[in-house]
This record gives C-alpha cells, sequence and structure tokens, in this order.
C-alpha cells in the first residue's frame, strides 16, 4: 500500500479536485475507538487499520469527536467483513470526518460501481495574449500531472510566454484563473514566477499549527518545511522581471483547489488586484493521497492554505472588486480588470 510522503509539501503536490461521490454508508453501532477487532480475514484488518492509521495521523479535523466516532464505526464494520469491499463505505464516512467534507473523498478502485477517477494527466498549457495594446493577459488553465516533464512543459509555456510580452505589457497584466478547477499547484507558480515578488507567497498550515512555506527564490518555487528548502519547480526566465506591473487577477466560482493556491500567491502582493463575480469553490486546502491495496485512492485534506500575510479562507476567497455576472457577449470582470489597469497605467 503506497501512500504519499508527508513530511513536507511534495505529499501536497496534487491538491485534488472534488467528486461529488453520493454512496451510502453502513450503519452499525459505534465501538470503542481504536484498532479494528479481530476479522475473519487478515487482509480486511490491515486494510482497514493501514487507511485509519492514515487519517488519524494526517488528518485536518482528526483529533475531533466526529472522527473518533466515524472510526470506531468504520472498526466495527472490519470486525464482520470477509472482503475488502465491505470496508469501503464505511471508510468513506471516515475520510469525511478526518479531512473534512469539502476536499477529502475516498475513491473506488477502477471499475467498480460509483468509480470515480481522479483527474487525468493533463494537455493544458498556459496561453499569453493582449487584451489590448499594452495590457497582456495569461489564462492559466487547471493541470493535474505529477510528470515531471509534463509539468516542466507548462511552466515553460507561461513563463516563456510571459518573457516575450513583457516590453509590450506597458499597463500591466491580466491572470485569468476563472476556469482552473485545480490539479498540481507547483507548474502553475513556476508558469507565473515572473509575475510574483521575491519570498514567501503561501504556506500550508497543518492541524498543529506547523507552516510549511512556498517561496519564489529566484527564478524557482521552493518551500521550507523542518528546516530544509526544497526546489519544486523552476522558471526558463528571470524571476519576478514584471512582479513591479500592475496585476489583475480574475477569479470565479470555478476557481478551485490548487487554483485558489495560485490565487492566494498573489494576494497581498503591490499592485495586485483581484477581480470576479463571487468568492472562489472554497477549496483552499492541501490535500495528500493514499492508494490502497485494491487501487482504491484516499485523497485526505490535512492543511490550510494561507496567503503571504497569513489569512487563510476556509469559506472561499472573496474579490477585491466584485463585478456582475457575466452575460451573452460581456465580460464585466475582464471589462473591470482592463478598466482599472488603464486608469492605472504609468506608461501608456
Amino acid at each position: 500500500m503506497a501512500a504519499s510522503r508527508c513530511s513536507g509539501l511534495r505529499s501536497l503536490v496534487l491538491v485534488a479536485l472534488a467528486f461529488g461521490l453520493t454512496v451510502p454508508v453502513t450503519g452499525c453501532v459505534p465501538a470503542v475507538p481504536g484498532k479494528p477487532p479481530p476479522s475473519g480475514n487478515p487482509a480486511v484488518r490491515e486494510y482497514v487499520e493501514s487507511a485509519l492509521d492514515f487519517m488519524d495521523e494526517n488528518g485536518l479535523y482528526a483529533t475531533r469527536r466526529k472522527w473518533k466516532e466515524a472510526r470506531a464505526l468504520a472498526s466495527v464494520s472490519a470486525s464482520s467483513a470477509e472482503t475488502i469491499a465491505e470496508t469501503h463505505s464505511p471508510l468513506m464516512r471516515a475520510v469525511s470526518a478526518a479531512g473534512g467534507r469539502a476536499h477529502s473523498r475516498f475513491v473506488l478502485p477502477p471499475g467498480q460501481l460509483g468509480s470515480v477517477q481522479l483527474p487525468p494527466t493533463g494537455e493544458n498549457r498556459p496561453v499569453v495574449s493582449f487584451a489590448t495594446g499594452s495590457i497582456a493577459a495569461i489564462d492559466v488553465p487547471w493541470f493535474s500531472s505529477s510528470d515531471t516533464r509534463e509539468g516542466q512543459s507548462y511552466i515553460d509555456a507561461g513563463a516563456r510566454g510571459i518573457s516575450d510580452a513583457e516590453t509590450r505589457a506597458r499597463c500591466g497584466w491580466i491572470v485569468d484563473l476563472r476556469g482552473n478547477g485545480g490539479g498540481n499547484s507547483f507548474p502553475m507558480l513556476g508558469a507565473v514566477t515572473p509575475l510574483l515578488s521575491q519570498g514567501t507567497v503561501l504556506s500550508f498550515i497543518r492541524r498543529n499549527g506547523k507552516s510549511e512555506v512556498v517561496r519564489i527564490d529566484g527564478s524557482a518555487v521552493t518551500y521550507e518545511s523542518d528546516g530544509s528548502t526544497e526546489t519544486l519547480a523552476t522558471s526558463p526566465v528571470t524571476g519576478s522581471s514584471q512582479a513591479g506591473r500592475n496585476i489583475a487577477v480574475l477569479q470565479g466560482p470555478e476557481t478551485a483547489s490548487a487554483g485558489e493556491s495560485t490565487l492566494l500567491a498573489f494576494r497581498g502582493q503591490s499592485g495586485v488586484r483581484t477581480f470576479g463575480e463571487t468568492t472562489t469553490a472554497g477549496f483552499a486546502t492541501g490535500n495528500t493521497l493514499k492508494t490502497m491495496s485494491d487501487g482504491a485512492v484516499i485523497v485526505l485534506t490535512v492543511a490550510r492554505m494561507a496567503d503571504r500575510t497569513g489569512l487563510t479562507y476556509p469559506d472561499g476567497i472573496d474579490p477585491d472588486q466584485q463585478t456582475g455576472a457575466a452575460a451573452l457577449g460581456e465580460d464585466p470582470t475582464w471589462a473591470g480588470a482592463i478598466d482599472w489597469l488603464n486608469a492605472n497605467c504609468e506608461h501608456p
């Protein structure tokens, strides 16, 4: 049974999308919390113990009464289960209690009824264009791949696009995150490194209060945890080359998870203003994954995201400037960003 390493942000590379699973939970009378009593099948017992221990050690909410009750229920189920499949429903309830319903999931093995697959490796790439002759825009789409080559291609497309456009972007930049539903945070940050100022841009706060810090160091995205530093992504161009320009960041209700982490990396930076019709999806948390022996995957929320000022956003991220809802042929969010950038342009 393979689990993601939980000692640092490397375990948070895949900030998973919400899957919307709806599966009935078997009702049982809770027993005393702890490891499950003996089952007729040792493989079942080992399976459940492994899952519950992982949740107990890492879940953001795995110190609450609701978790203790959910763990007890799963333990009772394991005591009478003869097959691993019989334990899936109580484990679904347990992972929701340990990590929260909003962002944690127990994903059934491929091929089982009700199974929902994790996001496939993505071919999306950032695209740079011009909103006006002096305002550049970059669309930063969702990206779910953990393949390092695909991740670097994503980073290169964004960072080189920004570099190629920087001489014309005299009035600033639009960063469009409205369609970014999540995936892998760090290629997204690498792709926009030229627009982010140096230093701390984001952190993940564990349930014990420990913070793991994401920084822009030169052209690299790094994290600091337990006194050590690791590079997560590297831009092919000069870091922070455009961070002094005014930047309008666009958000929407579909901006979620890793998309929200990219949004938070800009919050608090001088010259940045956010625009959107409403708050984001409300998945500003970090997840880690554990793949079980039968192919099921535990997607567990283990940390809250915080912006560079230390603020967390458990109910979604509000825009600095709220705009109207888009209508046919109209985009108030886009128009509001252009108006603000033009009004504050120092070099028209």
